[in-house]
């Protein structure tokens, strides 16, 4: 008798819950245990923990038998302390009481901030970023985040597996279009390129539990949909779709961004439902104007 599939997701925001009904569709009798400080109050398939990723006494109430795991906590906080506390202190305390016997396989978000920007020539497009490309984060959260993967990596290091996100879009989470509308969005100058990294929050959920349930994987993989984009022509093609005004030039710090490749994740089987970024956007414009206000 195969034994019932346990996922826990430690921290179950937007990303983490989209990720339980693929889970449940490849496992439909899977349990699946959500922890939270404040649960949402509707009814669900997760059943909720109210609690503290940081506190022993929330992790000694989960149940023995986890089989699977979705770290995809997030700060409450931009700053070192906010970041250390989830990714650092939550982790360890997580990892020292959890009963891990059962476990198949712990899947950390991360982030791509873990990669340095490639500004060595800005008049041509910077190099592919994959996964083998040196981690020199130039900022802190990407220096705590790369440190949450090592001590993962040291704590399981034969079923723990990073899934590096680039900037997440989708439904509810359209704050560019509305900076757009509003006339607050900006872009570089010519002669300051900018490259700039997507995938779509539902490709980004079904990444995480192919990557759960693949049986042979890498340790680390890029979530992208691998069409990098010129912020300056992508912003204004989003203006054009949406009719609100070009955005205005104005000098940033000068950071070329990074192109990242997501061969690693499709030559593992994965294919992305949305890889064309202004597509998706258009879908979402499209959804927005139909929506009664």
């Amino acid at each position: 008798m195969v034994a019932r599939k346990t996922l826990l997701l430690a921290g179950a925001g937007d990303l983490a819950q989209r990720a339980t009904g693929h889970f449940l569709a490849r496992f439909p009798d899977a349990r699946i245990i959500g922890v939270r400080r404040q649960p949402p109050p509707t009814a669900s398939h997760i059943e909720w923990l109210a609690g503290d990723l940081t506190d022993p006494a929330c992790i000694a109430a989960l149940p023995r038998g986890i089989t699977h795991i979705i770290y995809a906590a997030t700060p409450d906080a931009r700053h070192a302390d906010a970041y250390r506390r989830i990714f650092i202190t939550a982790p360890d305390i997580l990892l020292a009481g959890l009963d891990t016997t059962a476990l198949e396989r712990l899947l950390f978000v991360s982030s791509t901030a873990v990669y340095a920007d490639d500004c060595m020539d800005a008049t041509a497009a910077p190099a592919w970023t994959d996964e083998q490309t040196p981690t020199t984060p130039d900022s802190f959260n990407g220096q705590i985040l790369l440190e949450a993967e090592q001590r993962f990596q040291q704590h399981l290091p034969a079923r723990t597996v990073t899934l590096r996100c680039a900037g997440l879009y989708g439904p509810g989470r359209t704050y560019l279009l509305r900076r757009l509308l509003a006339g607050h969005a900006h872009i570089p100058p010519m002669a300051q390129p900018r490259w700039i990294n997507r995938i779509h929050i539902d490709d980004a959920a079904r990444a995480c539990v192919h990557l759960l349930a693949l049986p042979e994987a890498a340790s680390c993989y890029i979530g992208s949909d691998g069409h990098p984009q010129s912020m300056r022509t992508f912003y204004e093609a989003l203006a054009t779709m949406l009719g609100a005004p070009a955005p205005a030039e104005e000098a940033l710090p000068h950071t070329c961004g990074k192109r990242l490749s997501n061969a690693r994740l499709l030559a593992s089987g994965f294919e992305l439902h949305w890889p064309d970024p202004l597509a998706a956007y258009a879908s979402l414009i499209k959804a927005a104007q139909h929506t009664p206000q």
